[in-house]
């Protein structure tokens, strides 16, 4: 196999890594893009239940509070029990904040290391890539000089030294 032919089969060895590691690549990606997906759907339908709980409590604890009063001979529209009332109401729309904001992290989270996963892949192709080319490069000028080596050696000729004539138009030899 002459210097060429090796060149040649070298580099298509190379193109195609190059291919199938960008594919798996993409495929990595995608992989991490449905992981994040599902992580995201399951925490939507964690939020859900939890919504759904917590909307059963609320109506439960205000039940009994409203029982309570009622025993007591106190009326639910009164100004203590209402506020009572009111304070459960309160509670559970602060736990409804936090368990959003908390949420929020989580979504937050889950985006940027699928980012930061994403812009390292593109960071390695890149340098894949780079390196693909720069070693082709080098190959290819190691073929070529062993090509050109077999058939016949490359003799540099000295470069021609200009000569100004004396004549020169402007020259203040005239």
């Amino acid at each position: 196999m002459s210097g060429m032919e090796a060149f040649a089969f070298t580099t298509l060895a190379k193109g195609v890594d190059l291919i199938q590691s960008q594919r798996a690549a993409k495929a990595q990606q995608a992989a991490e893009a449905t992981a994040a997906r599902n992580r995201i759907a399951q925490i939507n339908q964690a939020r859900a239940i939890e919504e759904k709980r917590r909307g059963e409590q609320l109506r439960r604890d205000q039940a009994t509070a409203r029982a309570q009063f009622g025993a007591r001979g106190l009326s639910s529209a009164s100004g203590s029990a209402g506020a009572v009332l009111q304070d459960l109401v309160n509670d559970s729309l602060e736990a409804r904040r936090d368990a959003q904001t908390q949420d929020a992290l989580q979504f937050q989270g889950i985006t940027d290391s699928l980012a930061a996963s994403r812009q390292q892949s593109l960071l390695e192709q890149s340098r894949a890539a780079t390196r693909f080319f720069f070693d082709r490069f080098s190959s290819g000028l190691g073929a070529y000089k062993k090509a050109q080596e077999e058939k016949q050696p490359v003799i540099a000729a000295p470069a021609p030294t200009p000569t100004i004539p004396k004549t020169w138009p402007g020259s203040i030899l005239v």
